[in-house]
């Protein structure tokens, strides 16, 4: 039995090898602790963001602002046949600012943590990937038209992907992202 455990422990501390080996290479600008090549922790403007990304009261902004859109997703008018209310032009005329706050958090734990290719960065995290894909298809959604021309593409493609707005319902999910006693 004991040369069992000894099999298992010595199989860990080769896996844990293996996994370290993963985040390494041989480019000395790819390092654990270094966000975007090179801020170090020590870096003042990362600090900066550390400072803010870890502090309550930017957790509490972030809270506030995703009940707020859960709250303006909830109350728009579905009548029929496409008409609008004016609840609902007043809704989509809010939109934009939910969008940035929630650009805002991301830039914010992007200059934070890293963006990826490092340990603990930014999409290491699927939470953080899930927010990143909801503000992502909302930056497409708001501002596809004018990137879509900008690219050269034909911006008539984007009335063909109706799921981008699909991406505002995924929106309620970053209060559990925002909230680790809503992840267990």
């Amino acid at each position: 039995m004991e040369e069992y455990h000894v099999i298992v422990r010595d199989l860990a501390e080769k896996l844990e090898k293996e996994d370290d080996r993963l985040f390494r290479t041989p480019n000395k600008f790819w390092q654990e602790d270094k966000a975007f090549f090179f801020m170090t922790r020590e870096n003042p403007v990362r600090k900066l963001f550390l400072a803010i990304s870890s502090n309550k009261i930017f957790d509490n902004i972030i809270l506030v602002a995703i009940i707020a859109n859960c709250l303006q997703l909830a109350s728009y008018e579905h009548l029929p046949n496409g008409d609008r209310g004016e609840l609902s032009d007043f809704l989509d005329a809010t939109e934009i600012y939910f969008l940035w706050i929630f650009i805002v958090e991301m830039v914010v734990k992007i200059m934070a943590l890293g963006f990826c290719l490092h340990k603990n960065s930014y999409l290491t995290n699927g939470w953080n990937i899930m927010d990143f894909v909801v503000v992502s298809t909302g930056i497409l959604d708001m501002y596809g038209e004018v990137l879509f021309k900008l690219l050269g593409l034909d911006p008539s493609l984007l009335s063909k992907m109706k799921l981008l707005k699909m991406g505002r319902v995924f929106r309620p999910l970053k209060m559990i992202s925002n909230s680790p006693s809503l992840q267990a």
